[in-house]
């Protein structure tokens, strides 16, 4: 606002200085138009204190060098006017930039905050869903253990009962397939529960020694 009152006070002295230059302009005019027409009364009421006391001829050339400034002024101040109206014209336009530089900030400000509430809540899903499945994961490797336990359980149990059921003489040997499928499935026995297995080992090489005794003194009785 005060610049606009400003460039207001500015195109006002403006109009008013033109005005000035036009009408001592036009009076100048007038009085070489009656010292032409041979009015030399008129022209001597008419003239300025100073110039009352010289020539004829040196007045008319004093009028046309007035005459010459005053366009020389005007030219100059219409000059500056256009000048003038060309800054207002830009400083309105660079006004205008700077308000829609404000409002393109002020978007891209919202914006970041909408962005970076999205990728809080983005972040905060991917927690739960990475602590999700770390539980699953340890429910999944707990159960995968206890299930190889069971089964390394069952085997144990298969082949004692298969010992005991069987004369020491009969008790057939582990082929070395069968040997190598064993190693293999006791690979797969998590590393907590390998002493577990180890000790059934120890029980059954026991049992089978024990057998294999038993079947002994029953054939020395049958002879």
């Amino acid at each position: 606002q005060n610049k606009d009152h400003e460039t207001e006070e500015w195109q006002k002295s403006f109009s008013s200085q033109l005005t000035a230059l036009q009408k001592e302009r036009s009076d100048l005019l007038q009085l070489l138009r009656d010292m032409d027409s041979g009015k030399e009364s008129t022209l001597s009421d008419n003239l300025p204190g100073p110039l009352k006391k010289q020539s004829l001829r040196q007045v008319q050339d004093d009028l046309v060098a007035r005459i010459e400034e005053l366009d020389h002024l005007y030219k100059m101040l219409t000059q500056r006017q256009i000048e003038l109206q060309h800054c207002e014209a830009e400083r309105r336009h660079i006004e205008q930039l700077c308000l829609l530089k404000d409002e393109t900030e002020m978007q891209l400000m919202k914006q970041k905050r909408l962005m970076e509430e999205q990728l809080s809540e983005i972040e905060f899903h991917l927690r739960e869903r990475e602590t999700f499945l770390m539980e699953e994961k340890t429910r999944l490797l707990h159960e995968l253990t206890e299930s190889n336990f069971r089964q390394s359980n069952m085997v144990l149990e298969f082949r004692q009962n298969t010992v005991q059921e069987l004369p020491t003489e009969d008790v057939p040997q582990p082929s070395s397939l069968e040997n190598s499928k064993l190693s293999m499935f006791e690979s797969t026995i998590p590393f907590q529960h390998q002493s577990l297995l180890t000790e059934a080992k120890v029980l059954n090489t026991r049992d089978a020694e024990h057998q294999h005794l038993e079947a002994i003194k029953r054939l020395r009785a049958k002879l």
